[in-house]
C-alpha cells in the first residue's frame, strides 16, 4: 500500500521549504542588485544586463498580489516562492530519475555441488524495496536541496537566480521524461521552458553539453545522429522561439521610457545586443584569473550543499549510477562539469550562484547513492532524513536574514546625515546606491537627494537617465555631451579604443571634467557630498575643496583663500544610531558583510579623527568608540 502519494510528497516539500524561506526572509533591501531589481519589478522597468525580461514580468505580476507588506518584502517572498517551487520540481525530477535508474532485477551466482564438482549457475531475483521508498528518498533529497546553502540563499532576498532554479529543475525534469518516453508533447513543452530560460538568465546555456549528449545518446540506445533526430530539433525551434520572444519586452518597454530604463536598449540593435548579451561583463570571462580561487570555493561549498554526510552517498551514487546507466551518468556529470568549467573562468566576487547547476547534478547523483544504499540495507532508509536536518542546521545561521537590516540601516545613516537638497556622488552600489534608488523611486524616501552613481557614468545610457531623474543636472549638459562622444566610441569599439593611450587619457579627462562639473555648477545651490570610495579612487575629483566627514559621507567646502587655516566645522553624532546596523552585521562573515562593516567603521574613524582635529575630543572619542563597536577587527580601532 502506498501511504505517501507523489502529489502529496511534492506539496509537502514545497510547503515545508516555503515556510522556512518566509521565516528567514530579509525584511528589507539587501546587498548589490536587490534594490534595483525590486524597483524594476515594481515600476515595470528594464533591469541591468542582461535585462531579465521573464523575471521582470513575473515579478511585476507578483507585486500586484494584495499582500499588506512593503514592495521589497513582497518581492523577497517572491524569491522564496520561486525557490520552494523549484524544490517541488526537484522532487519530481529525483523521483523520475530513480524510477528509471533502479535495477529491475539482480543477477547472482549460485554454486551447485555435483559428484565432487562445483558448478555455477545464475539466479535472477527481483530487487524489492519497502513501499514508497523511492518517493521518500526523493522527498528527502528535495528537502536537502531546499536547505542547501547556495539554494537557500536565493530564497531570502530578491534575485533572478530564484526563478532560474525553477528553469533548471523544470528543464531537466521535462527533458529526461521526453528522452525516456519519447513523448513529443513533453519534448515541445521542454523546448518552451528552455526558451523561457534564456529569457531569464544566460546560465541556461550551461545545460547544453549534457542535453545535447543525451539527445543523441539516449538510455539503452546507441549514438543516433539520424535525420529524424535533426528534424526533431527543427520542430523544437517553434516552442523555443515562442519562449525566447519574451525578449521583445526589453526594446518595447524601453521605448516607453520607464522609471528604470537600464541600457536604453530601444536606441538601436547594437545597444540591445550589448545589453542582452552582457557584453560589459565579458571582460571578466576566461581571462585565466581567479580559476584556482573559484574552484576552491566550489569545493568548499560542497559539504554545505550535501549536508556534509551526503558526500558518502554521492560517491556511492557515482559507482552505482555508472553500473546502471552510463548514458544517464554521463548526462549528470556533464551538468556538473559544464557548469564548473564556466563558473571557475568567471572572475567575479559573487560567483557562488553560478555553481547552482553543478550542485543540482551533485544532489541527483547523491539520490542515486541513497537508492543503492536502501536497496542493500532497507533498514537504513529512515536515517536518510538526517541529511536535510544536517543541512538545515549547518546553513541556518548563514541564511537566516529575518533580522537583517544592515543595508537598509547603512542607507538610512548615509542619507539621514545629508543636508536638504544635496548632490552626492558615490559608487557604493553594493552597500547603498541600489538600495537607495528603490527607496527613493518606489517608497518616495528623501526625494530631494540627487545621487550620481560614479561607475554608471561609464555607460552611455546613464548620463541622460540621471538628467531625466534629476533635472538640476542639465546645467552640466555641455560637459555631458562632450564626454558622450568618446563614451559612444568606447562602447562600440572597446578593444580598438582602449589600444590607444591617447583615447584612454582623453576619455578619463572628460569623465573627471563631468564629475567636477556636477560639483562646481551646483555648489552654490546644493550641498555637495562624496563617499570615501570617490576620494580613494578619483584623486582629480574635487581636489580644490575641503572634505569634511558628515555621517558616512564627506561634505565639500571651499578652501580658505591664501592657504589660511580651514574654518572650524562642528561635528555631530545626533543622527548616527548604529545599534540596529551593528546587531544586523553581528556574526555575518560574507565578503559583502565584511565590506559594509569595514566601510561603516572607517567612516566613524574618519569622523572621529576630524572631530579631534577640530578641537572636539569628546565627539572624536565617541566616534572612535563607535568604530570599535561596528568593526572590532579593524586594525585602526585597536
Amino acid at each position: 500500500m502506498k501511504w505517501l502519494s507523489t502529489r502529496l510528497a511534492g506539496w509537502l516539500v514545497m510547503l515545508i521549504t516555503l515556510a522556512v524561506y518566509i521565516l528567514t526572509a530579509n525584511p528589507d533591501v539587501g546587498f548589490t542588485d536587490s534594490g534595483e531589481l525590486a524597483a524594476v519589478c515594481t515600476t515595470l522597468g528594464v533591469a541591468h544586463p542582461t535585462g531579465y525580461p521573464l523575471f521582470t514580468l513575473i515579478g511585476h505580476l507578483w507585486t500586484m498580489l494584495p499582500l499588506t507588506v512593503s514592495p521589497i518584502l513582497k518581492l523577497n517572498y517572491f524569491a522564496g516562492f520561486c525557490t520552494a517551487v523549484s524544490a517541488m520540481l526537484f522532487f519530481y525530477l529525483v523521483e523520475f530519475l530513480l524510477q528509471n535508474i533502479k535495477p529491475k532485477t539482480t543477477v547472482s551466482k549460485v554454486k551447485h555441488a555435483k559428484k565432487g564438482k562445483q558448478t555455477q549457475s545464475q539466479a535472477i531475483t527481483q530487487v524489492t524495496l519497502p513501499d514508497n521508498s523511492i518517493t521518500l528518498i526523493a522527498a528527502i533529497v528535495a528537502l536537502l536541496y531546499g536547505f542547501a546553502d547556495t539554494v537557500w540563499a536565493q530564497a531570502v532576498a530578491i534575485e533572478v537566480y530564484s526563478l532560474q532554479l525553477v528553469i533548471f529543475t523544470a528543464s531537466i525534469w521535462l527533458f529526461l521524461r521526453a528522452m525516456v518516453s519519447g513523448d513529443r508533447k513533453i519534448l515541445m513543452l521542454w523546448g518552451l521552458v528552455l526558451g523561457l530560460g534564456f529569457a531569464n538568465h544566460g546560465t541556461t546555456v550551461l545545460m547544453a553539453p549534457a542535453m545535447l549528449f543525451l539527445f543523441f545518446k539516449r538510455p539503452n540506445e546507441k549514438l543516433n545522429f539520424s535525420a529524424e533526430r535533426w528534424k526533431t530539433i527543427g520542430l523544437l525551434a517553434i516552442p523555443f522561439l515562442l519562449g525566447l520572444s519574451v525578449w521583445l519586452y526589453l526594446p518595447l518597454r524601453s521605448a516607453a521610457l520607464p522609471e528604470f530604463n537600464w541600457g536604453a536598449v530601444h536606441r538601436s540593435w547594437d545597444k540591445f545586443s550589448y545589453h542582452a548579451t552582457g557584453k560589459q561583463f565579458q571582460v571578466w570571462m576566461f581571462t585565466g584569473e581567479g580559476i584556482g580561487t573559484n574552484f576552491k570555493l566550489f569545493m568548499k561549498l560542497i559539504p554545505f550543499e550535501l549536508g556534509m554526510l551526503g558526500i558518502v552517498p554521492f560517491l556511492i551514487g557515482m559507482v552505482a549510477g555508472w553500473k546502471r546507466s552510463k548514458s544517464m551518468m554521463v548526462f549528470l556529470i556533464l551538468l556538473i562539469i559544464g557548469c564548473v568549467f564556466y563558473a571557475v573562468n568567471y572572475s567575479i566576487h559573487d560567483i557562488d550562484t553560478y555553481f547552482l547547476l553543478a550542485f543540482i547534478g551533485l544532489l541527483l547523483i547523491t539520490a542515486i547513492g541513497l537508492l543503492a544504499i536502501a536497496e542493500k540495507y532497507p533498514v537504513a532508509l529512515p536515517t536518510f532524513v538526517l541529511l536535510p536536518l544536517l543541512a538545515f542546521g549547518m546553513n541556518l545561521k548563514e541564511n537566516n536574514h529575518a533580522n537583517d537590516y544592515q543595508v537598509a540601516e547603512y542607507t538610512r545613516i548615509m542619507v539621514d546625515n545629508l543636508a536638504p537638497n544635496p548632490v552626492i556622488i558615490s559608487s557604493q552600489w553594493d552597500y547603498w546606491c541600489s538600495a537607495f534608488w528603490y527607496k527613493q523611486r518606489v517608497e518616495n524616501y528623501r526625494p530631494d537627494i540627487i545621487l550620481v552613481e560614479k561607475e554608471l557614468l561609464r555607460r552611455t545610457w546613464y548620463p541622460p537617465q540621471a538628467m531625466r531623474w534629476y533635472p538640476v543636472l542639465a546645467s552640466c549638459k555641455p560637459e555631458m555631451d562632450d564626454y558622450m562622444k568618446d563614451l559612444e566610441e568606447f562602447e562600440q569599439h572597446n578593444d580598438v579604443f582602449m589600444l590607444s593611450q591617447e583615447n584612454v587619457q582623453r576619455i578619463q579627462r572628460k569623465y573627471v571634467a563631468l564629475l567636477n562639473a556636477y560639483i562646481s555648477k551646483n555648489f552654490d545651490t546644493h550641498p555637495i557630498y562624496l563617499t570615501l570610495d570617490i576620494l580613494q579612487n578619483e584623486p582629480e575629483v574635487a581636489k580644490e575643496y575641503e572634505k569634511v566627514p558628515e555621517g558616512f559621507a564627506f561634505r565639500l567646502y571651499k578652501k580658505n583663500p591664501n592657504g589660511s587655516q580651514p574654518s572650524v566645522h562642528l561635528i555631530s553624532l545626533n543622527k548616527i544610531n548604529c545599534d540596529k546596523f551593528v546587531s544586523s552585521t553581528k556574526g555575518r562573515t560574507g565578503h559583502l558583510d565584511d565590506g559594509i562593516r569595514k566601510m561603516a567603521g572607517v567612516s566613524m574613524i574618519n569622523l572621529g579623527r576630524y572631530a579631534n582635529s577640530q578641537g572636539q575630543p569628546d565627539i572624536g572619542q565617541k566616534a572612535l568608540d563607535l568604530a570599535r563597536i561596528i568593526d572590532p577587527k579593524n586594525q585602526f580601532t585597536q
